[in-house]
């Protein structure tokens, strides 16, 4: 099991307490990667030597997103490498379940599943997760963040490094590895490489994990504005993996600058109306479950926030590569 982090030390903390309360017979070892300079964190993770099978702690002097998750992969020693995040919370049976996934599909290239909000988050953060549920929010994307779909072969879409495996061997036997310029979305394209080399991928409900969500909005939009930077690179280094979906939020921003610059017009008007209701309706629906008016208007609010980022991201994407 492989963790990249980086000053979220109290996340860092619940995330490697999930792990030992959870079933680690098929568990090698546990890595965890300080991606930068970070002693808060190498402290904790070193608190759980003894706690976790073959705990070991490394640390990389300057924070690379792909070169962290690389430097992780060439250090592990087990046959799949399993990808969590640093803020997220894995439930009793998950390793078990990904073992027992692996005898069944011996073919598969990599295993994942949703990560989703956990019960106890606050409501501005269920109400970001809620976000990410929709077809609104995120179209097809959304299988990442909800169990929207059964147990079955997926595209790059469906996963996250946040809650992914992947099978060593192949990755090594076909030269793959994580591109260290991308400012995000580095799965989505080592995924899209795989997959025209013939690699399969099993998107499962099983693998779901509890996962953090953003608590103001000024992260939010942070985190979806590199993810749209990020799509945008890998599209650019991958454009067999493009879809006009991942510019609409692009095409969105552009409406929203013309109503405001130069005054709605009959087809932005009709546009607008129609994503206002939908963006309405999604907010009705959630606040009537939250039985809360107040987390309704914060989701009818999200929509237009994180499209608008996504769409600023995908922009600026050009503009935002990493040097390896």
């Amino acid at each position: 099991m492989l963790i990249a982090t980086r000053e979220r030390s109290r996340a860092l903390k619940a995330c490697l307490e999930a792990v030992q309360s959870a079933d680690l017979s098929s568990v090698l070892e546990v890595l965890v990667l300080v991606n930068g300079p970070d002693p808060g964190s190498s402290s904790v993770a070193a608190s759980f030597a003894g706690k976790l099978p073959g705990l070991r702690v490394l640390e990389l002097a300057r924070p690379n997103r792909g070169g962290a998750r690389n430097r992780l992969a060439k250090a592990a020693k087990g046959k799949h490498l399993y990808f969590l995040d640093d803020d997220a919370l894995v439930p009793a049976d998950l390793f078990s379940a990904l073992s027992d996934l692996a005898v069944r599909y011996p073919d598969a290239w990599g295993f994942g599943g949703p990560n989703i909000t956990p019960p106890s988050s606050g409501r501005f953060e269920r109400a970001a997760g809620r976000l990410h549920e929709t077809r609104l929010g995120a179209w097809k994307m959304r299988e990442r963040y909800a169990p929207a779909a059964p147990e079955s072969w997926a595209s790059d879409r469906s996963f996250m490094l946040c809650n992914l495996a992947l099978d060593r061997a192949v990755f090594e036997a076909h030269g793959l590895s994580f591109d260290e310029r991308l400012v995000s979305a580095e799965e989505n394209l080592l995924i899209a490489q795989a997959r025209e080399k013939g690699g399969r991928f099993l998107y499962s409900p099983r693998l779901t994990v509890l996962h953090e969500r953003r608590g103001a909005l000024s992260a939010l939009a942070s985190q979806i504005f590199k993810c749209g930077a990020g799509r945008f690179q890998v599209c650019r280094l991958h454009p067999r993996s493009f879809s006009v979906l991942f510019a609409l939020p692009s095409f969105f921003l552009a409406g929203m600058a013309q109503i405001l610059i130069v005054g709605p017009g009959p087809l932005s008007s009709l546009g607008a109306l129609a994503y206002l209701a939908a963006a309405c309706r999604e907010a009705y629906l959630f606040g009537r479950e939250e039985k809360s008016a107040a987390s309704a208007l914060i989701l009818l609010a999200l929509y237009p926030t994180a499209h608008a980022a996504y769409g600023a991201g995908f922009l600026m994407g050009s503009f935002f590569w990493v040097e390896p």
